[in-house]
């Protein structure tokens, strides 16, 4: 008897496996375009292709220990990781950054925290920064 109940509460104490999402956008460029400047919040790995298209794969993962795939979900419908790509300056560099400024969502008076990870596949004619 004893050992079951220390084998519950073991299993009560560990944390749930955290609620991972991916979310993939693509960009048509212009010719054009020569340059493009990142404003992400969140690692991002570059990958040179033979497309004219960039391509964006956002993983979203939950790091509070409180969030749902449900409330992962309601962000990802509300826009809260959405991307814009528009030209900037000499209408010669693009600019990728979010769409949303504030993304805060509160559950149970516990803001939800996410981590963003982001491969971007871009042309091979694109100089790529991080601003």
């Amino acid at each position: 008897m004893r050992t079951l109940i220390l084998c519950i509460f073991f299993f009560s104490q560990t944390s749930p496996s955290p609620q991972v999402k991916i979310i993939s956008q693509e960009f048509s460029i212009q010719n054009f375009a020569t340059a493009l400047i990142t404003q992400l919040d969140g690692d991002a790995d570059v990958v040179y292709w033979d497309n004219d298209n960039i391509l964006v794969q956002t993983s979203v993962q939950s790091i509070s220990s409180h969030t749902s795939a449900y409330s992962l979900d309601y962000m990802i419908g509300k826009g809260f990781f959405e991307l814009d790509c528009c030209l900037i300056d000499d209408a010669k560099t693009l600019l990728l950054k979010s769409k949303k400024i504030n993304n805060s969502i509160f559950y149970r008076g516990q803001k939800q925290k996410t981590k963003q990870v982001f491969k971007i596949f871009i042309p091979k004619r694109l100089q790529y920064s991080i601003q």
